[in-house]
């Protein structure tokens, strides 16, 4: 056992080169659009100890889309909800269809299930979160 580690320790590794980035020291390579500015707008640097660097969203999309695109989904799960709250019931007579909960993908087959579901405490933390805004 010690002789396999001490093989795994003195083992010469292969030297591997490294690449550089091809424009690397070139200045306005990133769109405004992406930056991820640090601290407030109104902020300064006075007074910091050290100088906060600006970072980069890199999902592809500038932030301000993102944030739209974040308020209609959850505008739209809200309306899910609104609809799932208006089948909520005490009948355990069966759904035509099988409703499925937007937030948590719970198949409820009746009324009575998709008010047990609502008043799960798993659901209501996903819905917590939802209205937090």
């Amino acid at each position: 056992m010690l002789f396999l580690f001490l093989s795994l320790v003195l083992k010469r590794r292969e030297i591997k080169q490294p690449y550089p980035f091809p424009r690397a020291g070139l200045w306005n390579q990133i769109d405004p659009a992406y930056v991820l500015h640090a601290g407030g707008e109104n902020e300064t640097d006075a007074g910091l100890l050290y100088t906060l660097h600006k970072g980069v969203a890199i999902s592809g999309k500038p932030l301000d889309d993102e944030d739209e695109e974040a308020r209609l989904k959850v505008a739209e799960l809200r309306e899910k909800m609104e609809w799932l709250r208006s089948l909520e019931g005490r009948s355990s007579e069966q759904f035509t269809n099988e409703v499925i909960c937007p937030l948590c993908n719970v198949v409820c087959r009746h009324p009575r299930a998709v008010s047990m579901h609502l008043r799960s405490t798993s659901h209501r933390e996903i819905e917590t979160s939802l209205y937090e805004d």
